[in-house]
């Protein structure tokens, strides 16, 4: 699937007019230890958020997405985190909520 194709544009249109994500962000509070990191919480949320929009569900999507330049542009990033990084980011939320 090639993301030019996918309207993402459309969507990043809507939820910024409608604050979608900096709603969901602002709201977001995980319990994050990380001291270095190059993706924020908000940005793997938001990358997350638009993998799915866009067809691409599954985390290891994100190696599909990594240089494209549509993808990276509506993320606001110059590159998209990985599976890892993304698998990571979700264990976050699990050990806030086991606690």
């Amino acid at each position: 699937m090639d993301s030019s194709a996918t309207g993402e544009f459309i969507f990043r249109e809507f939820d910024k007019k409608n604050g979608f994500s900096k709603t969901l962000t602002q709201y977001l509070n995980l319990k994050d230890n990380r001291r270095y990191y190059f993706h924020s919480n908000e940005n793997l949320l938001c990358q997350k958020i638009y993998q799915i929009i866009t067809g691409y569900s599954e985390d290891d999507a994100a190696d599909q997405l990594t240089k494209d330049p549509v993808f990276t542009q509506i993320i606001g990033t110059d590159a998209l985190a990985s599976p890892p990084s993304l698998s990571r980011f979700f264990r976050r939320f699990d050990n806030q909520f086991m606690e």
